[in-house]
């Protein structure tokens, strides 16, 4: 390509050049995503299955709340009843 007597042969080589390193990194981003895709969740359906798990727990023995386990009985208090 000539423009006015100023070649951009170099110029084209260098881009084109710079494009195909660019189309590179971002197909291998691209893998890289979607194998952290894939591996997230799985991740998070085993992490789901733990919770499942834990809530399954504390129904048996109590009931879980802010500050921890609670060993009392999982129904509340009833209404005038003082603790």
């Amino acid at each position: 390509m000539d423009f006015d007597g100023v070649g951009f042969d170099g110029a084209d080589k260098v881009t084109s050049s710079i494009r195909e390193w660019l189309n590179l990194l971002v197909r291998w981003f691209h893998v890289f995503a979607a194998i952290m895709w894939v591996g997230q969740t799985y991740y998070f359906t085993w992490l789901d299955g733990q919770f499942n798990k834990l809530a399954k727990k504390a129904r048996r023995v109590g009931r879980v709340h802010r500050y921890g386990w609670s060993t009392a009985a999982a129904s509340t208090p009833s209404i005038g009843r003082s603790l």
